[in-house]
């Protein structure tokens, strides 16, 4: 006769080995997709970019505000396809280093962020004797203290060197 002494050591394994799969399978389940690399407010991701529910749906209503009819499964189609194609172009750019090295695409760039910033701080100003050169200099303050700033001096010979700050 077998004792129970010996059954005991593999009944205990059959069961770790049972509730650990239970455990694994319905975490599955429970865990979010978030965590598993999907994002739910996702619609698609390209590369490691990921566009955005609320932008599909910005996207959306300005293609139906120029369509005439209702909109198709084919025209939803057409607008992510037009988002992801401008996901692709935007990383393009930023590989080849177009806003450093195109001006008329640095200067766009830097308009662009710098009425966003005004607008949103117009947005949020209540007391009409703050202005939003304010907010844009307490943004320019804050990037300012996260920067590895280092000043360059020129050396003999019209070479620049960094210079040596205590």
């Amino acid at each position: 006769m077998i004792s129970e002494n010996k059954l005991s050591p593999n009944y205990r394994s059959i069961a770790l080995l049972f509730i650990g799969s239970l455990i694994g399978i319905s975490s599955l389940f429970l865990v979010p997709n978030k965590l598993l690399g999907y994002d739910q407010g996702a619609v698609a991701q390209v590369n490691s970019a990921v566009i955005r529910k609320d932008e599909y749906e910005r996207a959306i209503a300005l293609f139906r505000g120029d369509k005439r009819g209702p909109i198709t499964d084919a025209d939803l189609n057409l607008v992510l396809e037009k988002l992801i194609k401008e996901e692709l172009l935007v990383q393009a750019a930023l590989r080849s280093d177009s806003p450093r090295k195109d001006l008329k695409i640095r200067q766009r760039v830097l308009q662009t962020l710098l009425t966003s910033i005004q607008t949103r701080s117009a947005a949020e100003i209540s007391d009409p004797s703050q202005s939003a050169g304010e907010d844009l200099k307490f943004y320019l303050n804050q990037l300012r203290d996260n920067a590895d700033i280092q000043r360059l001096k020129k050396a003999p010979g019209n070479i620049l060197v960094s210079s040596e700050i205590d």
